[in-house]
Parts: structure tokens; C-alpha cells; sequence
């Protein structure tokens, strides 16, 4: 989260204390405060210690005292000191109240002292770092306070992920942070108990200024807060932060929930996995729903605040939902309603501004939209949605049955996504009016098996991109009147024939030969296809854009021209039967995982212009055998770039890199540098002599 954000949320918190106001609509606190006890611990271990103190009005003195001082021990200022395994009664007796009015107070808790807590937590710098074997096997935790003489005050992220174990957890009031490395810039927010399935109770101590995120505990029951906690505050076993939702328990039995009033942000995962829950009443000062916020939810009926904000998918995989009305904007690619397969109706307010296909992807029962009464700039054409008073298609559902579509005449764009999954199309007839198509228009049209471009329409930076997941697309033809593309035997390119935009996933052709003017590839270009085995790029080609060739998982060859000087990111990348690579003379990068995933390359060869090789370049290139520089020196390519990563992993002896010659001491250098590239100890480098 922001910075301001959280600065803005205590200020808000803060002022309401301090004008005495409760945080959900309670009554000026005047009563004067009775003393209590505040810091005490339930648990204390035998190598930390528990420092307590008394809170009121008028307080005059305070003893302090032990019911078993073997047990622990207590000074004069309020440190409790553990002796020995056992249990104890920590006393306070308290004088207080205005001169002539004093009265005296006997206050208590019971506290238990057990085994040192290096045998559950491992630390470091003051922080919870990990769990030992017997750690990981409590099922009730408490985070310690102390250990020795330095307090704990954060757990780093990942010492509970997964631990099916573990039933509760106690967190000190010591304890200040949940996400050791993120608290600082508070940009980014962990999950320290991600996938503690098990976790029925969470009790937060008057410390804790950072949770971070509470999700995947789908068995949550109870979450409580200590009282004098200036960050957090539960109520109804809800757990908030000022004026934001944080965590409403999964593993609650309650059918329905009403949000209170004053909240006016909902954080990301705040209800995921909560099963039970079929009904959800917003308020409309709600301003924003954060990331899955209602994923895996037993939700039937979702209605929206207009002006609500959504994060990307807020209610993803809520299998029970029926029926959804939306706010004004549904933003790209936020996939907000993605997999909600039992969703049938979807009703759009009259103000609504942006809505967009992708926020229903893989709802596979959505047939059409309705919209409200009112004038709206949305329209329902034959259960299609339109924006821009029916010049913009936004949204063609998904669970349509149809097998073909005609695009209405007068329709002048194609929104992003507006065809995002649907499965039952295998033609598309664009009509002549069309102007613009935005990219990823037709991504996951898994049955689309051909498409024409007609003579006004424009794809935006990169074409290849609308057609992401047309997995049975066999060619793109282009009305031979468009200024901006053209087509070569089914192949999609500009005008002048120099940039080549996409190669249907579904060609069948085994062997291609680029066209002779073709000067780039563009990015995804050959991405996905299943059929192409060979690749001869012309001698005018001088780059290939990233992806280019991304799990084009039948491609074994690869013929690359002379004059080519760039290959850029991942260009290669998932070519799982590619098994040689050489690369020309001048080209200086090999850029990041341009061959990650490639497990069948036996041997590549690098042009005598190479200078740098990127982080991942031949990551996971298992069966890679000959590794060869050819350039006239030696000249440490790799910038100490993770670049090996598991290369060669099938028989690691069998590889062999070869280097152009070195001095001695460039030797040793060589060596390291390579080993810190990720190189196995186990491969060869042999060094030429000429």
C-alpha cells in the first residue's frame, strides 16, 4: 500500500481517539479509565522476559508482585523475569483517583513459562527469520517478545507459508511487522501465513503496525486485537484499520455480511475463501475493492457502488455467482469476474463509463447484458455489449452458443478484449466500417480458424497481440485496400511487406521461408505455433522482437541471417525441441532468457560480436552440450548474471564451453566469472590456443 495512504489512514484513526469517538459510531468516551494491566503475555520463554505496565487516570503508585517467584520474577518498574518451566500469578496493586478519593486496585494475570524459544524460532537482527523441526509442529504459537535481551519486533514473510500444522498464533505486543523486507517502502505487502489451511485463531498484540495480507487460511474462525493496538481494532470478529476492511474470517458459519458505513476501502484477499458467505450489502461511500478481495467466495448476488473501484480479480472463481451489477468502470485486464461460471446475468448501470471483456473471462454461463433504465452510452446489441452509443464493440459474452459473428454495421472499433474467450466462435466477419482493433480483441478465441482485415482497420503498436490464444487460427487475410497491412499466404504483415506481425498459431506448414523484404519480427510473432518445424529468416532481417518465438514448441531449426543485429527478450524461449542455434556475427546482446525453457538445445554458438549475455539466457536448457565464443578474446560476458540455471542438467559433465584464448590471470577470471553465471562445477571450459 502507499505510504500516504497508510500516513492518511492513522491520521484519520488518531483524530477520532483523540476526539473520543468510537470507530463505529459509539459515544464520547468521559468516563474516567479504570486501571488495567497493558503488555502482559500469556506465554513467556524460559530466554525472554515480559515487560508490563499499568494504564488509568490518576494513577498515585504501583506494586508489583509474584504469586510463584520461582516461576518468574517481577521488578519494581515492571519486567517480568522467567526462572523455571511452571506458572505463575503476576500482581499489580494499584493506588489511583484525586487527593482525599484514593483507591486501591488488585490487578492480575496468569502467565506461563516454558522451554527457550530457540527451540521453536529461528532470528536474526530482532526478527522471526524461521521455524526449527519442532517449530514447525506447535499447533498453538506465540511469538515471543524477547530473546535474550533483544525484542523481536518483525516475522519475515514466509516462515508460516504452508504450514498446515499450526491452529493458533499469538503475536507479542513486541511484534510491529509481518513482512520483515516490505514495511519500509510499503509498496508491496507480503503473506506471511499463505496456505495455513489449518489457522482457526489470529490474536494481535498492541504493537502491530503491518499484517500484511491475510489469505488462503480458509479455516479462520477468530481474529482478536489488544484494546490499546493503534493500528488495527476488530469488531464482530472483523478485523479493521481505520476506515479499511482488512480480514473477514473464511472460516466464519454467517450467511450474510453488511459492511459498515464509514468503510471506504476493502483490502486486497479481506473475504477470500470464505465459503459460507452467499450475501455481501456495500455501502455506496465504498471507493475500493483491493485484489481478490471476494475470490472463492460462497457469494450468489454481487451490487456495486457506481463509483466503486475494483482490483484485478476481486471476485475471481466465486463459483455460486448469479448475478452481478457492475459499477461504471470494469478496467482492462483486470479479470475481475474471471472464471465465475455459473454467472448468467450481468446488469450495467445507465452511467456506466468503461466495462471490459476480460473482467469475464471463463464465464462460461454469460449470455448476455442488460442495461438500466436511463440514457446510457452502453447499448445491448443481440445480448452483445456496446459502448459509445454502438459504435464500440466492448464485450461479446463468452457463453454465447453461436458459432459465427457478424460485427454490426456502423461499428467503428473493437474494444481490448471484447472477444476475450469466446470458445464457440470460429468466424468473425468484420465489417467495412471498422477503423480500430485494440490489441488482444480476439484473445482466447480458441476456435477462431480464420479472419479478414477489412480495408479501414487499424491493430494498434502490435497485431500480433489480437490473436493471442487463437490456438486454432489458420490464416489472416487483409482487404488488398488497407493501407496498413498486408498478407502472404495467410501471414499477417505492414504494407510494405518489412515487419512481419503474426504467423497463425494453427498453420500447418512445417517449413517457412520469410518473405525477402521482411526487415523485423515482430513480437509474439510465431508465438504458440504447434506445426512449424523449420524457420529461414532473409538476409534483410536485422531484429527480432521479443517473444517472437515463444513456445513455437514444434520449431527444431532455426536459420538466422547475416545481417541480423538484434535478438531481443525471450525471443526463443519454451522452443522445447529447438536443438542448435547459431548466432551471427552481428549481433553484440544475447538478451534475457532469449533460450529459456529450450530443454532439447544440444549447442549453440555465438557470433564473434557478442559482448553481453542477459541474465537466464540458457536457463533450463537441460540437454545443452556445447557452449561456443567465437569471438578473438576473451571478454566476461556475463556481468554476473544468473545465466546457467540448470543448463546441461542432464548429464553435466557432458558440457563443454569453449572460449576464445585468455592470458592466465583472464583464466581464473574466466572460470569465476563463469561459475558465478550459474555454470555447473561439473562442465568444462576449455580454452583455445590460437
Amino acid at each position: 500500500m502507499e505510504r500516504n495512504e497508510v500516513a492518511w489512514r492513522r491520521g484519520v484513526f488518531a483524530a477520532m481517539m483523540a476526539a473520543g469517538v468510537l470507530l463505529f459510531g459509539g459515544a464520547r468516551a468521559n468516563a474516567a479509565q479504570e486501571p488495567e494491566i497493558i503488555g502482559q503475555e500469556a506465554v513467556v520463554y524460559l530466554d525472554g522476559r515480559d515487560e508490563i505496565s499499568v494504564r488509568g487516570d490518576d494513577i498515585k503508585s504501583v506494586a508489583y508482585s509474584s504469586g510463584s517467584a520461582d516461576v518468574a520474577s517481577v521488578s519494581a518498574d515492571g519486567t517480568v523475569t522467567p526462572v523455571k518451566e511452571g506458572n505463575a500469578k503476576i500482581q499489580a496493586k494499584v493506588t489511583y483517583g484525586a487527593e482525599g478519593k484514593l483507591q486501591t486496585k488488585e490487578l492480575s494475570y496468569d502467565l506461563r513459562v516454558i522451554d527457550p524459544s530457540t527451540n521453536y524460532f529461528k532470528y536474526k537482527s530482532g526478527r522471526v527469520v524461521g521455524l526449527t523441526t519442532k517449530g514447525k509442529m506447535l499447533k498453538e504459537v506465540h511469538i515471543p517478545g524477547y530473546y535474550g535481551n533483544t525484542k523481536v519486533t518483525a516475522v519475515q514473510e514466509n516462515v508460516f507459508d504452508g504450514n498446515q500444522v499450526v491452529e493458533k498464533v499469538f503475536l507479542s505486543d513486541c511484534l510491529e511487522y509481518l513482512d520483515y523486507y516490505d514495511w519500509q517502502d510499503e509498496e508491496y505487502t507480503s503473506s506471511i501465513f499463505d496456505d495455513c489451511a489449518n489457522l482457526k485463531e489470529l490474536h494481535i498484540g498492541a504493537g502491530l503496525k503491518n499484517l500484511g495480507y491475510l489469505k488462503n487460511m480458509s479455516s479462520l474462525e477468530k481474529i482478536t486485537v489488544q484494546p490499546n493496538n493503534q493500528h488495527f481494532q476488530e469488531m464482530n470478529g472483523v478485523l479493521f484499520s481505520g476506515d479499511t476492511l482488512i480480514c473477514y474470517p473464511a472460516g466464519r458459519t454467517d450467511a450474510s455480511y453488511a459492511v459498515p458505513e464509514n468503510v471506504v476501502k476493502i483490502e486486497a484477499y479481506a473475504f477470500s475463501g470464505a465459503q459460507r458467505l452467499t450475501k455481501v450489502k456495500f455501502a455506496d461511500q465504498l471507493k475500493y475493492i483491493g485484489a481478490s478481495a471476494f475470490e472463492k467466495t460462497g457469494l450468489v448476488e454481487v451490487k456495486l457502488p457506481v463509483e466503486v473501484n475494483l482490483g484485478e480479480h476481486a471476485f475471481r472463481d466465486c463459483s455460486k455467482l448469479d448475478k452481478a451489477i457492475l459499477p461504471n468502470v470494469l478496467e482492462t485486464s483486470g479479470g475481475v469476474f474471471m472464471n465465475c461460471d455459473a454467472l448468467k446475468t450481468v446488469i450495467v448501470p445507465n452511467t456506466a463509463k468503461e466495462i471490459y471483456g476480460q473482467n469475464f473471462y471463463g464465464c462460461s454461463s454469460l449470455e448476455g447484458f442488460q442495461i438500466t433504465d436511463g440514457d446510457s452510452r452502453f447499448v445491448a446489441k443481440d445480448d452483445v455489449l456496446f459502448n459509445d452509443y454502438g459504435a464500440t464493440l466492448a464485450v461479446y459474452p463468452m457463453g454465447k452458443k453461436d458459432t459465427s459473428y457478424a460485427v454490426p454495421s456502423g461499428t467503428r472499433a473493437i474494444q481490448r478484449e471484447a472477444f476475450a474467450s469466446a470458445v464457440n466462435l470460429k468466424k468473425i466477419a468484420l465489417n467495412g466500417s471498422l477503423v480500430w482493433i485494440e490489441h488482444r480483441a480476439f484473445e482466447g478465441c480458441k476456435s477462431l480458424a480464420g479472419i479478414r482485415i477489412p480495408k479501414n482497420a487499424t491493430m494498434g503498436n502490435d497485431p500480433a497481440q489480437c490473436f493471442w490464444g487463437c490456438a486454432s487460427l489458420k490464416e489472416i487475410t487483409v482487404d488488398a485496400r488497407n493501407r496498413h497491412y498486408s498478407s502472404v499466404q495467410g501471414v499477417l504483415l505492414d504494407k510494405s511487406k518489412r515487419n512481419l506481425y503474426c504467423y497463425p498459431q494453427a498453420k500447418k506448414t512445417k517449413k517457412y521461408v520469410a518473405p525477402k523484404y521482411v526487415y523485423a519480427i515482430g513480437e509474439y510473432a510465431f508465438a504458440d505455433n504447434r506445426y512449424l518445424q523449420k524457420i529461414t529468416l532473409g538476409k534483410k532481417v536485422k531484429k527480432i522482437e521479443k517473444m517472437a518465438f515463444l513456445r513455437a514448441k514444434a520449431l527444431r531449426q532455426a536459420t538466422l541471417p547475416a545481417n541480423l543485429e538484434k535478438i531481443e527478450s525471450g525471443a526463443f524461449s519454451d522452443c522445447v525441441k529447438l536443438q542448435k542455434i547459431v548466432i551471427p556475427g552481428k549481433v553484440k546482446t544475447l538478451s534475457a532468457a532469449v533460450f529459456s525453457g529450450c530443454t532439447s538445445l544440444k549447442e549453440a554458438v555465438m557470433g564473434k560480436s557478442v559482448k553481453y549475455v542477459r541474465a537466464g539466457a540458457f536457463e533450463n536448457c537441460k540437454s545443452l552440450r556445447k557452449l561456443t565464443f567465437k569471438g578473438k578474446k576473451w571478454i566476461g560476458w556475463f556481468d554476473h548474471d544468473p545465466v546457467f540455471a540448470e543448463a546441461g542438467s542432464k548429464n553435466y559433465r557432458k558440457l563443454v564451453v569453449n572460449v576464445p584464448k585468455c592470458t592466465a590471470k583472464q583464466r581464473t577470471k574466466c572460470r569465476k566469472v563463469l561459475k558465478t553465471a550459474g555454470l555447473h562445477q561439473k562442465a568444462k571450459i576449455k580454452f583455445a590456443k590460437k
